[in-house]
C-alpha cells in the first residue's frame, strides 16, 4: 500500500512508499515524480496543451473563480504575516500606501493610511510591493544607518530566489508516447505439438510400435492435413507482426530497385518459424522454392499495387490530401506502371510533407552563397507542386560533366579534379566519397559555389606557401591542387589561381545543362556535334548543317556515333547590276552606283551573261570613284569583250550567313531530336526489295524529307549469326499450316528487315504464316541468390540482351522465367542478372533462351523470316533520345516582387566603339588629374616640393591636393610655384603643422589639368591631347571632357592607359558614367483587354515549364498541372504559366542563373545587376507558350483521342 508522510530524516521533504520495487538509488536532474489524484480530478492532455506554452504549469479555472481576493489590507495583518518570517523579532513601526500604475486620468487616489488601506477592487488591481518607492529604514546596533541600494536590492532578489525556487527543475513540456513491450507475434508454435505423443506429429516422432500407435504413412497424412491451418495460423500471426510495415512510409528500396517494403500480405513459411527445428522437413521437397511460391501465392504484383495504394490513401487522407486525380490521369498515361508510379508518388509526397506543409509559403534563398541554383533550394509552392504533380527531383546519375572534370578512383574512396587546358589539374574534392553519384553531388555543388569569388579563401600553412580553398558558407568543398603560390596579394599568383579555377567553373555552370539537376534547358550539344559549310557562290547562297550524335556526351568517340544527318537552308537572292567596264589588266570589274557597303574583302561574286567571264570571283576590294564601284578581284578575268553580262552579288556578307548558319543549327538538331522520339517517323533505307546494303533506319519530318539516318546498319546480320551459329543445327516451324516440323539449318543470311534460312529439305509449300524457332540451354556454373545471378562458361553477350527473357530447367528451387536486367561477359564466364528472386544459391540446371521468328515467305528451302532487330534498333534509339532530351521534368518559378528595380544612379559602365563621336567639329577640353610623389614638405614656409617642372601648370590660386600623409592630407592654395633646379617648390596659403624630411618619401600631390582635345580615336576608344602627361597619370583616373560639340561627348570617363607618343599624349578611356536604372517589367493598360495590369510586381509570378519532357506533351496533363498550381498557390497570387521550348527555356536559364549570380554577390557591382536584370526580363516578355500538336480525328476509325482536336476544347489560333 502507498504511503505519504513527513520525512523524519530530512526536514521540508516528504517520505513516499510505493508497492513496487524501485529499480535503482540514484536520482538524474531529469527524473521527476508525479503524484495524481483520482481520474476526476485529472486535466485532459488537450486541455493542458491548450493556448501558449506556460513556464510555471496552469492553474484550475475554477480555483482561480473560487479564489479570496482582498479588497483591504489591514496593517495588523502585514504585522502577523512579517511575524511569522523566522528571524523577525519584532515590528517597530510600519505604514502603506497605494501608487496606482496606468492611472492617468487619476480615476484611482493615491494615499497614504496607518491602518487599513482600500483597494481599487472593481478595477482589478492586485497589491505588489514596490521596494524603489519604499522608504526602509535600517538599524545596526539599535543604530539607523543609511545602507547601500544596490546591497539591499541583491539581497532582496536572493532571499526572493531562496524563498521561491523553481517547482520542476528542467521541467517537461512535452508528453512521450508510452513505451510498448514487445510481443514476438510471428513466433509461431505449430498445432501439432498440441496433440498427443500417440498420434506421432509432433517433434518427438513417432512412438514405439504397438497396436494403438498409427503407422507413419497415417501420422504424416495428418500432419499434411493439420499443415495447412498451420501455415493460416502462421500466416495469420505474420501479418499482425508487420502491421506497422502495412502503414510505414519507408520509401527505401533495395540495391536491385525493389521496395524494401514490398508486401502487404505476409507469410512466413512453416519450416522457418521458431522452435520448428526438423519437424517439417518430411513434408517439403523444396524449401527456398516453397519461400517464394508462398509469396506468390499470397499476393500478386497487382494486388500488392492495389493495396499498398489504398494504405498510402489513408495515411494522407489524416492530412486531408489526395491524390485521385493524379492517379486517374497516370492510369491513363502509364497503363501498367502506374500503381508503383503512385507508390513511389505517394511515399515522396508523405515522407516530404513537414517540409511542403511548413515551408508551403516559404520563397527560396536567391542570396544563398553556395546553393543558388541547386534543387534543395526552391520555393515552398514550387515543392509542393512537384510532389502533387510526382515530378522528383532527377537523380545524382543523370549529373553529366565536361572533360575537364573527373571523378578519380575505380573503386571507394572516390574523389574528383578539375582540370585546365593543358591539361593540368587545378582543384581536388576537400574530401573523399563512399560512390561514384556522392563524388557527383559534390561536383554539382562545387560549380554552383564556384561562381562566386567570395567562397574562395587564401591560406597558407608556414607564411611562405599559399593555396586557395573553395567553400560552401564555413563547409570545404575543394582546394588547390598547388600547394606553393608565392604570394596572396591581389594580382599575385595565388589570386590568379583563383580566377582560373573561378573561370573554369562558371563556364561548367552555364555551359553545361547537365552539371546540375537544376537545369531545364536542352543537353543537344553535349552529345551533337555540328559542322556548317556556307556556299556564297549558289545563288541565293545556301549553308549546309552536317551533325552527328553521340552516345556519350562531351567525348565524342567515333565507336559512341549512333546518328548523322544534315540541313540545308538558303539566304536571300543575289541581286543583279550590269557591268559597265572590266579591266583585265587590272583585275577590275566596274558597276554603276555604290555597293562597296555590301561588299567585303573575301566575298564571293558571279559574273554572268558574259563573253569569257562567266564564273564566281573573290573580292579583293573595292571602291567607289564617284560614279562607278571598282572591283579588284583575287582571280584573273580572261576577257574585257562585250557582252560584259552582269554581275551578281550577295545581300548578306559570308560572316552574316555564317551567323544565320550557327543560329539555325540549335533548331536543325532539335527537328531531329523531336521527331526521333515519334516511331512514326522512322522510315528503312531501302524501304523496298531489293535490300542492298548498307540497309539503315532514317528519321523524317512530317512532310517526309529526311533528317538523320542510323550509323548502325544491316541490323539482322546478328539474327542470321544466331541463326548459323545454333548448337544444335535444328530449327522448328510451327503454327503453319503445312511446314509445321524440325529441320537442319544449311545456312542463314541477312536480306534487310529478313532472315533468309536455307534447310537440309525443300519444305512442303510455298506458304507463308507461323513462326521459326530455335532453344539453346547451357550449364549453370554458378549462382547468387542474394545477388540474383545466374553464370555460365561461354560468352553470351552477343545473344542476350537487359529487357530479354530466360529459364531455367532441371533445376530444384531455381526453374522458372526470369528477365534479364544487365548481362556481362567477365573473361571467362558471362554473369547474368535478373530482376526476379531467385530462391536458391544451389548450382544445379541449365539455362535456356530461345528466339522466335515470324515466317514471311517459302521458297524451297529458303525459309525466310523477319529478323525484328531493326525495329529492335529503332526502338533502344527512341529510348537513347528520350532518356537524354526528354526525361527531365520541372519548372522554374520567378516571383516578380524579386525583380523589382534596386538601381537608378550613375554609374561607371564598360565603353565601346560607339562611346566617343570622332566627327565632332569641337572635340572639347579634357580634364585629368597629374599625381606626384612628394619630395619634402616645409611647415615653416608652408612649402612642397615635388619633382619636375610644373611651374606653368600651377597658376596663383590653383587647388592643389595632397594625401597618403599622416597628417597634412587636405586642400591647398597655391600661392606661388617656382623651379628649384629640377624640382617645383610649391608656397600655399594655409598652415600645415608637420615638415616631411626628403628621406621620408610619404605623400602624393595631386591636381587637376585641363587641355584640349587635339583628335578622338572611336574605334580605339582613344582621347589625344598635346603635351605629355602620361608619367602623371594612373589607371583607373577619372578624365572629365566638356565643350564637345553640342555636347556629343562631354561626360566623365576612366583611364584604361595613357601613352606619350612624340609631343602628344593618347588617353585610352576605359568606362563612361552613365545613368543605369534597373529595366521595369512592362504593363498592360490596354482597356480592351482583359488582363489589363497596372502593377506587375505584386502578387504576380512566373512559372516557367518544358513544354516537351515526359508526361508535359499530354494536354490532359497540362490541364491538371496548370490547375493544380493556381489551387495551392495562394489566392491572392496571380500566376503566369508558360509552357516553352528547348530554346527559350536554354536562353531564360542563363539569364535568370547571371542574375541570380549577380544578386548574390557579397560586393554587388550595381552595373552588372541592372544588366543581368534587363536580359531576365526581356527574356521572360519573349517567352511564347508551345502547344502539343492537334490531330485531325475521325472517331470512326479510332476510338484513342490522344492529341485530338475536339470541339470547344481545342485552340486552333486567331486571325
Amino acid at each position: 500500500m502507498t504511503q505519504i508522510q513527513a520525512s523524519k530524516d530530512n526536514q521540508g521533504h516528504t517520505d513516499i512508499t510505493v508497492n513496487e520495487r524501485i529499480p535503482s538509488d540514484l536520482v538524474t536532474d531529469d527524473e521527476n515524480l508525479f503524484v495524481g489524484g483520482s481520474a476526476g480530478d485529472c486535466r485532459p492532455v488537450e486541455k493542458i496543451f491548450e493556448g501558449p506554452r506556460l513556464d510555471h504549469g496552469f492553474i484550475k479555472d475554477e480555483e482561480l473563480e473560487s479564489a479570496d481576493r482582498k479588497k483591504v489590507i489591514h496593517v495588523s495583518d502585514l504585522i502577523q504575516i512579517i511575524m511569522d518570517v523566522p528571524g523577525v523579532l519584532a515590528v517597530r513601526s510600519i505604514q502603506i500606501a497605494n501608487k496606482p500604475q496606468d492611472n492617468e486620468d487619476g480615476s484611482i487616489a493615491s494615499k497614504s493610511v496607518k491602518w487599513c488601506l482600500h483597494l481599487a477592487f472593481e478595477e482589478n488591481y492586485v497589491p505588489r510591493l514596490n521596494t524603489d518607492d519604499s522608504r526602509i529604514t535600517f538599524y545596526k546596533d539599535q543604530l539607523p544607518f543609511k545602507a547601500r541600494q544596490l546591497d539591499v536590492e541583491n539581497i532582496l532578489n536572493d532571499l526572493e530566489r531562496a524563498g521561491r525556487k523553481q517547482k520542476l527543475k528542467n521541467p517537461a513540456t512535452d508528453i512521450l508516447p508510452p513505451v510498448g513491450e514487445f510481443k514476438d507475434i510471428e513466433n509461431y508454435y505449430s498445432i501439432v505439438n498440441e496433440f498427443p505423443m500417440v498420434y506421432g506429429v509432433g517433434g518427438e516422432g513417432l512412438p514405439e510400435p504397438s497396436q494403438f500407435t498409427p503407422d507413419e504413412a497415417r501420422a504424416r497424412q495428418l500432419k499434411g492435413y493439420l499443415m495447412f491451418f498451420d501455415q493460416l495460423l502462421a500466416n495469420y500471426l505474420s501479418q499482425l507482426s508487420h502491421v506497422n510495415d502495412l502503414f510505414s512510409m519507408n520509401a527505401a528500396r533495395d540495391v536491385f530497385g525493389d521496395f524494401v517494403i514490398g508486401r502487404t500480405y505476409y507469410t512466413q513459411p512453416l519450416f522457418s518459424t521458431a522452435n520448428a527445428g526438423d519437424l517439417f522437413d518430411d513434408l517439403y521437397v523444396d524449401k527456398p522454392g516453397h519461400t517464394i511460391a508462398l509469396n506468390d501465392i499470397a499476393e500478386t504484383e497487382e494486388q500488392f499495387g492495389e493495396r499498398r495504394n489504398r494504405f498510402l490513401d489513408h495515411l494522407m487522407a489524416r492530412f486531408a490530401e489526395q491524390f485521385t486525380d493524379y492517379a486517374l490521369l497516370t492510369y491513363r498515361l502509364s497503363g501498367e506502371k502506374a500503381p508503383l508510379d503512385l507508390i513511389e508518388d505517394k511515399l515522396s509526397f508523405l515522407n516530404a510533407y513537414p517540409v511542403i506543409s511548413e515551408e508551403r509559403g516559404k520563397g527560396f534563398n536567391y542570396k544563398s552563397p553556395c546553393r543558388l541554383w541547386h534543387t534543395s533550394n526552391v520555393s515552398g509552392l514550387q515543392k509542393r507542386v512537384a510532389m502533387l504533380l510526382g515530378i522528383a527531383d532527377r537523380k545524382s546519375d543523370r549529373l553529366q560533366f565536361s572533360p575537364r572534370f573527373k571523378i578519380t578512383g575505380s573503386t571507394a574512396p572516390f574523389a574528383f579534379v578539375v582540370e585546365d587546358d593543358v591539361p593540368q589539374d587545378v582543384l581536388e574534392s576537400a574530401s573523399s566519397f563512399n560512390s561514384i553519384d556522392d563524388a557527383r553531388l559534390a561536383l554539382e555543388e562545387t560549380v554552383v559555389s564556384g561562381v562566386l569569388r567570395e567562397n574562395y579563401r587564401i591560406r597558407t600553412d608556414d607564411g611562405v606557401n599559399y593555396y586557395f580553398e573553395l567553400y560552401c558558407g564555413e563547409r570545404l568543398l575543394a582546394r588547390s591542387v598547388q600547394k606553393n603560390f608565392a604570394s596572396d596579394a591581389p594580382g599575385g599568383d595565388a589570386d590568379l589561381g583563383v580566377d582560373e579555377a573561378l573561370a573554369i567553373l562558371t563556364a561548367e555552370f552555364y555551359d553545361n545543362p547537365e552539371s546540375s539537376r537544376s537545369n531545364l534547358g536542352c543537353t543537344l550539344f553535349n552529345y551533337f556535334q555540328y559542322t556548317v559549310v556556307v556556299d556564297m557562290v549558289d545563288n541565293p547562297p545556301t549553308f549546309t548543317i552536317t551533325y552527328e550524335m553521340y552516345k556519350e556526351p562531351f567525348v565524342f568517340a567515333v565507336a559512341d556515333k549512333v546518328l548523322t544527318g544534315s540541313y540545308t537552308a538558303q539566304g536571300e537572292s543575289k541581286i543583279q547590276v550590269a557591268i559597265t567596264t572590266v579591266d583585265v589588266a587590272a583585275r577590275t570589274i566596274s558597276v554603276p552606283g555604290d555597293i562597296t557597303g555590301r561588299l567585303a574583302t573575301g566575298d564571293k561574286i558571279v559574273v554572268d551573261q558574259s563573253t569569257g567571264n562567266d564564273g564566281a570571283y573573290t573580292v579583293d576590294s573595292a571602291s567607289f570613284n564617284g560614279a562607278d564601284t571598282e572591283i579588284v578581284v583575287t582571280e584573273a578575268l580572261p576577257s574585257a569583250a562585250a557582252p560584259l553580262g552582269v554581275l551578281l552579288y550577295n545581300q548578306v556578307t559570308l560572316a552574316e550567313m555564317e551567323a544565320v548558319a550557327e543560329t539555325a543549327a540549335h533548331d536543325a538538331i532539335w527537328r531531329l531530336v523531336a521527331n526521333g522520339v515519334k516511331k512514326e517517323r522512322y522510315r528503312f533505307d531501302p524501304a523496298f526489295p531489293p535490300f542492298t546494303s548498307p540497309y539503315k533506319f532514317q528519321i523524317g519530318d512530317h512532310n517526309g524529307a529526311t533528317l538523320g539516318e542510323s550509323v548502325q546498319f544491316d541490323f539482322n546480320e546478328l539474327a542470321a549469326d544466331w541463326i548459323s551459329h545454333i548448337a544444335t543445327n535444328k530449327i522448328t516451324i510451327a503454327d503453319a499450316a503445312v511446314n509445321n516440323g524440325e529441320y537442319n539449318v544449311v545456312s542463314a543470311v541477312d536480306n534487310g528487315p529478313n532472315v533468309e534460312v536455307t534447310v537440309s529439305v525443300a519444305l512442303a509449300a510455298a506458304a507463308a504464316g507461323g513462326t521459326l524457332s530455335f532453344f539453346e540451354t547451357y550449364l549453370l556454373t554458378a549462382v547468387n541468390d542474394q545477388q540474383r545471378i545466374f553464370s555460365v562458361a561461354v560468352d553470351l553477350t552477343n545473344k542476350l540482351f537487359p529487357g530479354d527473357v530466360v529459364s531455367i530447367i532441371d533445376s530444384l528451387s531455381n526453374n522458372g522465367e526470369y528477365h534479364i536486367s544487365s548481362i556481362a561477359y567477365n573473361g571467362t564466364h558471362t554473369v547474368i542478372h535478373v530482376y526476379e528472386h531467385v530462391p536458391s544459391a544451389s548450382v544445379s540446371g541449365k539455362v535456356k533462351y530461345g528466339r522466335k521468328f515470324p515466317v514471311v515467305s517459302v521458297a524451297g528451302s529458303v525459309v525466310t523470316v523477319r529478323g525484328g532487330l531493326d525495329d529492335k534498333a529503332v526502338d533502344d534509339m527512341i529510348a537513347l533520345l528520350t532518356t537524354k532530351f526528354f526525361d527531365h521534368e520541372g519548372m522554374h518559378l520567378v516571383e516578380h516582387i524579386l525583380l523589382r528595380p534596386k538601381v537608378n544612379e550613375m554609374l561607371f559602365v564598360d565603353a565601346d566603339e560607339n562611346t566617343l563621336d570622332e566627327t565632332l567639329s569641337a572635340f572639347g577640353i579634357l580634364t585629368f588629374t597629374k599625381k606626384f610623389a612628394l619630395v619634402s614638405a616645409d611647415s615653416s614656409t608652408q612649402t612642397f616640393k615635388v619633382e619636375g617642372d610644373v611651374v606653368a601648370e600651377l597658376t596663383v590660386g590653383a587647388r592643389i591636393a595632397i594625401s597618403q600623409t599622416t597628417l597634412l592630407n587636405n586642400e591647398y592654395t597655391v600661392l606661388s610655384a617656382t623651379l628649384n633646379g629640377t624640382a617645383t617648390d610649391i608656397v600655399v596659403d594655409e598652415a600645415f603643422v608637420a615638415d616631411i624630411a626628403p628621406a621620408a618619401a610619404e605623400g602624393m600631390l595631386s591636381y587637376e589639368v585641363s587641355v584640349p582635345i587635339a583628335s578622338v580615336d572611336a574605334a580605339a576608344q582613344k582621347v589625344v591631347v598635346n603635351g605629355n602627361h602620361a608619367s602623371a597619370a594612373e589607371v583607373g583616373d577619372i578624365l572629365s571632357i566638356t565643350g564637345s560639340h553640342q555636347h556629343a561627348n562631354d561626360g566623365r570617363y576612366t583611364l584604361l592607359i595613357a601613352a606619350d607618343v612624340a609631343g602628344i599624349t593618347e588617353f585610352v578611356i576605359d568606362q563612361t558614367e552613365e545613368l543605369v536604372q534597373d529595366k521595369l517589367l512592362s504593363i498592360n493598360l490596354d482597356d480592351d483587354c482583359t488582363c489589363a495590369l497596372d502593377d506587375m510586381y505584386s502578387c504576380i509570378a512566373h512559372v516557367i515549364v518544358p513544354y516537351w519532357p515526359g508526361r508535359f506533351i499530354n494536354k490532359d496533363y497540362r490541364k491538371f498541372m496548370e490547375r493544380t498550381l493556381r489551387m495551392e498557390a495562394p489566392a491572392h497570387v496571380f500566376l503566369s504559366i508558360c509552357w516553352v521550348s528547348c530554346k527559350q527555356m536554354s536562353a531564360f536559364e542563363k539569364c535568370y542563373k547571371a542574375w541570380l549570380v549577380a544578386n548574390a554577390r557579397a560586393d554587388t557591382d550595381k552595373v552588372e545587376l541592372a544588366e543581368t536584370l534587363a536580359r531576365l526580363i526581356e527574356s521572360i516578355e519573349n517567352l511564347r507558350n508551345v502547344y502539343p500538336t492537334g490531330t485531325l480525328h475521325d472517331c470512326d476509325e479510332d476510338e484513342n483521342l490522344d492529341n485530338a482536336i475536339i470541339l470547344d476544347n481545342s485552340a486552333l489560333g486567331e486571325i
